[in-house]
């Protein structure tokens, strides 16, 4: 799991592979907040984003996810959000397998996770050991806006 912000990026960078500074440059040169809720093809099933707005929920509520083909990088563009993390091991129980219609494992967790804050302008990259849970309140519900790209694995080779 990756944690950065877009202005910080420059000073990091160079010790990622390139796949994800083309994203960020992506970011940075795109209004993304303007875009609509809905799924947008960079390249066709290998590098797509999706925008998506709800509102914040207790973050016990949500499910706890990872995938299998692609990496995560979710990028906040309004509101706050929390997101629990933590990597998987034997003291997780996969309850929900969607790994093949659309790459997602949902887990009954029996460990406590992490917990990020993110602000608009931060962004956080989960890989596929990454179980992470989405949509968490932070102080009360609020609505937010954020894009997570989909990186497949194939683009870091």
């Amino acid at each position: 799991m990756i944690l950065s912000n877009i202005t910080d990026w420059h000073h990091e960078k160079s010790a990622f592979h390139e796949v994800f500074n083309q994203v960020i440059d992506y970011i940075a040169t795109q209004d993304l907040a303007a875009l609509d809720v809905g799924k947008y093809q960079i390249i066709p099933d290998k590098l797509f984003f999706m925008i998506q707005s709800y509102p914040t929920i207790a973050l016990g509520e949500s499910k706890p996810e990872s995938h299998i083909r692609y990496i995560d990088l979710q990028y906040l563009l309004a509101g706050e959000e929390n997101i629990g993390f933590s990597r998987t091991d034997q003291q997780v129980e996969v309850v929900e397998d969607k790994s093949q219609s659309n790459d997602m494992l949902y887990y009954q967790m029996n460990t406590p996770q992490n917990v990020l804050t993110l602000k608009p302008g931060d962004f956080c990259i989960f890989f596929p050991n990454d179980i992470h849970r989405t949509r968490g309140q932070v102080g009360g519900p609020v609505t937010i806006k954020k894009a997570v790209f989909k990186i497949h694995l194939d683009l870091l080779k």
